[in-house]
C-alpha cells in the first residue's frame, strides 16, 4: 500500500510567506484606494463649495449697512458675506479678529467648512489711495479655502490639534501668523483646497436711485 505524506515544514513556511506578501500587497492597494476615494470626494465637495461661494459673492455685490453703496473687498474676508461695522465693533455679527481665523460650515454641503482668506481689487493702481480695498471695484480677487474635516472644527488651530500638521513646539510657527501658516500647510499637504478666482460683481450701486 502506497504511503501518503503531508507538506513539509519548509513548504508550509514558503506558502505562508507567499500568502502574507500577497495579503499585505492587496491590503495596501485597498488602503490606497480608500485614500484616493476620500480625496476625490473631498475635491468634488470643496470644488462645489468654492463655485457656490463665487456665485454668492457675484450676486451679493454688497451694501454697506443697508445703504446702496458697494462693499469693500475686505468685507468678504471670513464668511464671504459682505458685512457692515456696528457700534459694538462687530462685523456682520462676528468679532473682527474672529473673522480672521474662523472656519465656517457650509450649510448646503454637510461636513464641508470654508473661509475666504483674501479678497482684494485685482487692479492694483499705485496712485489709488484706497489701493487693493477699493469698494468701487467691479471685480474682486478672492482666495477661498475649503476643507472636509470629518467633524466639527472652528479654526485652523482647532483642526491642527487633530491632525498635528504643526506641533505646539514647532519653531516654524509664529504666534502673530499661526492660523495662516497652518492653513497654508493644510493646503500644501492636500488636506485643504484653495481656490483662486477673479469674480465680477454686479455693480448695482451704479444704478441706485438717489
Amino acid at each position: 500500500m502506497r504511503m501518503r505524506s503531508g507538506f513539509t515544514l519548509v513548504e508550509l513556511l514558503v506558502a505562508s510567506a507567499v500568502f502574507v506578501i500577497g495579503f499585505v500587497a492587496v491590503f495596501a492597494l485597498f488602503l490606497s484606494g480608500m485614500r484616493f476615494r476620500k480625496l476625490s470626494d473631498d475635491t468634488t465637495m470643496t470644488a462645489a463649495l468654492a463655485t457656490s461661494m463665487m456665485g454668492e459673492i457675484f450676486i451679493d455685490s454688497g451694501s454697506q449697512g443697508g445703504t446702496d453703496g458697494p462693499a469693500f473687498p475686505s468685507d468678504y474676508i471670513g464668511d464671504g458675506v459682505a458685512k457692515a461695522a456696528t457700534a459694538a465693533g462687530a462685523v456682520g455679527g462676528e468679532i473682527p479678529n474672529k473673522m480672521q481665523t474662523q472656519l465656517f460650515p457650509y450649510q448646503s454641503i454637510p461636513g464641508a467648512y470654508y473661509r475666504v482668506d483674501a479678497c482684494t481689487d485685482p487692479l492694483l493702481v499705485t496712485d489709488d489711495p484706497i489701493g487693493a480695498d477699493n469698494p468701487f471695484a467691479t471685480a474682486v480677487y478672492a482666495e477661498i479655502v475649503a476643507i472636509c474635516p470629518g467633524g466639527t472644527v472652528s479654526t485652523y488651530d482647532d483642526y491642527n490639534r487633530r491632525v498635528r500638521v504643526f506641533s505646539p513646539s514647532d519653531a516654524r510657527i509664529t504666534a502673530a501668523d499661526a492660523d495662516q501658516q497652518i492653513g497654508d500647510e493644510l493646503v500644501n499637504r492636500g488636506i485643504a483646497m484653495k481656490y483662486r478666482a477673479v469674480i465680477v460683481r454686479q455693480p448695482h450701486w451704479f444704478f441706485s436711485q438717489p
